[in-house]
Protein backbone atom coordinates (compact mmCIF):
# COMPACT_ATOMS: atom_id res chain seq x y z
CA UNK A 1 0.00 0.00 0.00
CA UNK A 2 1.03 3.70 -0.60
CA UNK A 3 1.03 6.17 1.60
CA UNK A 4 -1.25 9.32 1.24
CA UNK A 5 0.73 12.02 -1.18
CA UNK A 6 2.25 15.07 1.09
CA UNK A 7 0.05 18.56 -0.16
CA UNK A 8 3.39 20.98 0.71
CA UNK A 9 5.50 18.53 -1.21
CA UNK A 10 3.74 18.51 -4.31
CA UNK A 11 2.67 22.24 -4.14
CA UNK A 12 6.86 23.20 -3.70
CA UNK A 13 7.27 20.77 -6.46
CA UNK A 14 4.77 22.94 -8.98
CA UNK A 15 6.29 25.90 -7.92
CA UNK A 16 9.66 24.82 -8.23
CA UNK A 17 8.83 23.80 -11.38
CA UNK A 18 7.26 27.00 -12.67
CA UNK A 19 9.55 29.36 -11.51
CA UNK A 20 12.42 26.89 -13.49
CA UNK A 21 10.60 27.30 -16.56
CA UNK A 22 10.43 31.06 -16.57
CA UNK A 23 13.92 31.25 -15.50
CA UNK A 24 14.83 29.42 -18.68
CA UNK A 25 12.45 31.52 -20.50
CA UNK A 26 14.06 34.36 -19.62
CA UNK A 27 17.71 33.21 -20.25
CA UNK A 28 17.23 31.48 -23.06
CA UNK A 29 15.28 33.55 -25.70
CA UNK A 30 12.23 35.30 -23.29
CA UNK A 31 14.67 38.62 -23.11
CA UNK A 32 12.44 40.40 -26.48
CA UNK A 33 9.55 39.81 -23.55
CA UNK A 34 11.30 42.98 -21.20
CA UNK A 35 12.49 44.65 -23.99
CA UNK A 36 10.90 48.11 -24.84
CA UNK A 37 9.30 48.07 -27.82
CA UNK A 38 7.98 51.27 -30.23
CA UNK A 39 4.67 49.56 -32.57
CA UNK A 40 4.26 51.02 -35.58
CA UNK A 41 1.90 50.28 -38.31
CA UNK A 42 2.35 49.73 -41.91
CA UNK A 43 -0.31 49.56 -44.86
CA UNK A 44 1.22 47.59 -48.24
CA UNK A 45 -1.44 47.85 -51.32
CA UNK A 46 1.07 45.47 -52.73
CA UNK A 47 0.86 41.21 -52.27
CA UNK A 48 2.84 40.22 -49.48
CA UNK A 49 3.05 36.42 -50.38
CA UNK A 50 5.86 35.48 -48.18
CA UNK A 51 5.73 37.82 -45.68
CA UNK A 52 5.00 36.02 -42.20
CA UNK A 53 4.77 36.97 -38.48
CA UNK A 54 8.19 36.91 -37.12
CA UNK A 55 9.80 38.41 -39.97
CA UNK A 56 12.85 41.12 -39.52
CA UNK A 57 12.47 44.41 -39.80
CA UNK A 58 15.72 46.39 -40.86
CA UNK A 59 17.55 49.53 -41.75
CA UNK A 60 20.31 49.52 -43.66
CA UNK A 61 20.75 46.47 -43.15
CA UNK A 62 20.83 46.05 -39.38
CA UNK A 63 17.54 44.14 -37.82
CA UNK A 64 15.99 46.80 -35.62
CA UNK A 65 12.45 45.03 -34.96
CA UNK A 66 10.21 42.49 -36.48
CA UNK A 67 6.78 42.28 -37.28
CA UNK A 68 4.58 41.05 -34.80
CA UNK A 69 0.72 41.09 -36.46
CA UNK A 70 -0.50 40.60 -40.12
CA UNK A 71 -3.91 41.58 -41.02
CA UNK A 72 -5.96 41.68 -44.26
CA UNK A 73 -8.12 44.58 -44.80
CA UNK A 74 -10.85 44.60 -46.88
CA UNK A 75 -13.26 48.06 -48.08
CA UNK A 76 -16.81 47.09 -47.56
CA UNK A 77 -17.95 49.28 -50.94
CA UNK A 78 -14.57 49.12 -53.62
CA UNK A 79 -13.54 45.65 -52.38
CA UNK A 80 -10.33 47.13 -52.36
CA UNK A 81 -7.92 45.48 -49.74
CA UNK A 82 -4.30 46.58 -48.01
CA UNK A 83 -2.30 44.36 -45.84
CA UNK A 84 -1.97 46.07 -42.19
CA UNK A 85 1.58 45.19 -40.88
CA UNK A 86 2.42 45.78 -37.06
CA UNK A 87 6.47 46.38 -36.61
CA UNK A 88 7.87 46.59 -33.36
CA UNK A 89 10.59 48.54 -33.61
CA UNK A 90 13.66 47.99 -30.80
CA UNK A 91 15.71 51.30 -30.02
CA UNK A 92 18.20 49.20 -28.18
CA UNK A 93 19.09 48.14 -31.63
CA UNK A 94 19.64 51.48 -32.54
CA UNK A 95 22.64 54.22 -31.28
CA UNK A 96 23.54 57.39 -31.69
CA UNK A 97 27.22 58.38 -33.59
CA UNK A 98 28.34 58.94 -30.10
CA UNK A 99 27.64 55.09 -28.99
CA UNK A 100 24.75 56.17 -26.94
CA UNK A 101 21.79 53.96 -27.41
CA UNK A 102 18.46 55.89 -27.94
CA UNK A 103 16.18 53.19 -26.08
CA UNK A 104 15.80 55.63 -22.89
CA UNK A 105 14.83 58.68 -24.97
CA UNK A 106 12.95 57.09 -27.97
CA UNK A 107 9.76 58.59 -28.37
CA UNK A 108 10.79 61.39 -27.47
CA UNK A 109 14.22 61.99 -29.52
CA UNK A 110 12.64 61.01 -32.60
CA UNK A 111 8.51 61.62 -32.31
CA UNK A 112 6.42 60.43 -35.69
CA UNK A 113 5.71 63.69 -37.12
CA UNK A 114 9.87 64.39 -37.31
CA UNK A 115 10.56 60.14 -38.03
CA UNK A 116 7.78 60.50 -41.23
CA UNK A 117 8.40 64.31 -42.23
CA UNK A 118 12.24 65.11 -41.96
CA UNK A 119 13.69 62.03 -41.95
CA UNK A 120 11.32 60.20 -44.34
CA UNK A 121 10.78 57.21 -42.84
CA UNK A 122 9.13 54.66 -45.63
CA UNK A 123 8.78 51.12 -45.20
CA UNK A 124 8.57 48.28 -48.62
CA UNK A 125 8.96 45.08 -48.73
CA UNK A 126 12.29 43.40 -49.61
CA UNK A 127 13.17 39.53 -50.41
CA UNK A 128 14.96 38.04 -47.98
CA UNK A 129 15.29 34.89 -49.18
CA UNK A 130 15.21 34.03 -52.97
CA UNK A 131 14.61 30.45 -52.60
CA UNK A 132 11.83 30.16 -50.11
CA UNK A 133 10.34 33.64 -51.10
CA UNK A 134 10.37 35.17 -47.57
CA UNK A 135 9.98 38.71 -47.35
CA UNK A 136 11.09 41.00 -44.64
CA UNK A 137 10.03 44.71 -44.29
CA UNK A 138 12.85 47.09 -45.06
CA UNK A 139 12.60 50.52 -43.65
CA UNK A 140 14.30 53.19 -45.85
CA UNK A 141 15.11 56.95 -44.85
CA UNK A 142 13.70 58.68 -48.02
CA UNK A 143 12.75 62.04 -47.27
CA UNK A 144 12.31 63.30 -51.40
CA UNK A 145 8.74 60.44 -51.31
CA UNK A 146 5.49 61.82 -50.69
CA UNK A 147 3.99 60.45 -47.09
CA UNK A 148 0.96 59.08 -47.75
CA UNK A 149 -0.59 58.12 -44.29
CA UNK A 150 -3.24 55.11 -45.30
CA UNK A 151 -4.72 53.80 -42.16
CA UNK A 152 -8.02 55.07 -40.82
CA UNK A 153 -7.78 55.30 -37.33
CA UNK A 154 -4.86 52.59 -36.79
CA UNK A 155 -3.71 51.20 -33.38
CA UNK A 156 -0.57 52.73 -33.53
CA UNK A 157 1.28 55.24 -35.50
CA UNK A 158 1.91 54.81 -39.03
CA UNK A 159 4.82 54.49 -41.42
CA UNK A 160 3.66 55.14 -44.99
CA UNK A 161 4.80 52.79 -47.43
CA UNK A 162 6.22 52.91 -50.74
CA UNK A 163 6.51 50.40 -53.81
CA UNK A 164 9.12 47.76 -53.64
CA UNK A 165 11.87 47.40 -56.31
CA UNK A 166 10.31 44.01 -57.07
CA UNK A 167 6.76 45.04 -57.67
CA UNK A 168 7.77 48.11 -59.74
CA UNK A 169 10.22 45.55 -62.10
CA UNK A 170 6.67 43.50 -62.11
CA UNK A 171 4.52 46.52 -63.17
CA UNK A 172 6.88 47.31 -65.78
CA UNK A 173 6.91 44.07 -67.64
CA UNK A 174 3.14 43.67 -67.40
CA UNK A 175 2.67 46.99 -68.84
CA UNK A 176 5.45 46.19 -71.44
CA UNK A 177 3.19 43.16 -72.64
CA UNK A 178 -0.27 45.24 -72.42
Amino acid sequence: MSSKANPTLIGAFVVGAVVLVALAFALFGGSQIFAEKNRFVALFDEPTNGLRVGANVMLNGVRVGYVSDIDLLINEETFDTDTQVVLELLPEDIKTMSGRSISDDFSTRFDHDTLINKAGLRATLALESFVTGQLHVELQLRPETDAIIRAMNPPYPEIPTITSNNQELLNKVQSWFS
